[in-house]
């Protein structure tokens, strides 16, 4: 397969898809988006999603229990085990 590329086109040099001189690593970025994020949990009240491996049978009981953890009152403490009777 031959490509042509037209010189005289002025977007020919351009390129695209470069971010900018950042002088942050994007380790740093995302450490500060963390903060971030968990600041405005923890303002809101938020109830945390507990963290761990969870297993299922199938999809719709993982479903399930993720829509349960997700709809819970914002006033129920948030609790570390809440998935103890997740199969």
């Amino acid at each position: 397969m031959d490509v042509t590329i037209n010189l005289d086109d002025p977007a020919a040099g351009r390129v695209i898809g470069r971010r900018g001189g950042s002088s942050e690593s994007s380790f740093a970025v995302a450490m500060k988006l963390q903060r971030l994020h968990n600041r405005l949990a923890k303002s809101a009240n938020l109830p945390r999603i507990p963290k761990g491996v969870w297993r299922f049978e199938t999809h719709e009981a993982a479903d399930e229990w993720m829509m349960k953890v997700w709809t819970r009152t914002l006033d129920q403490p948030a609790v570390a085990d809440e998935g103890k009777n997740a199969p």
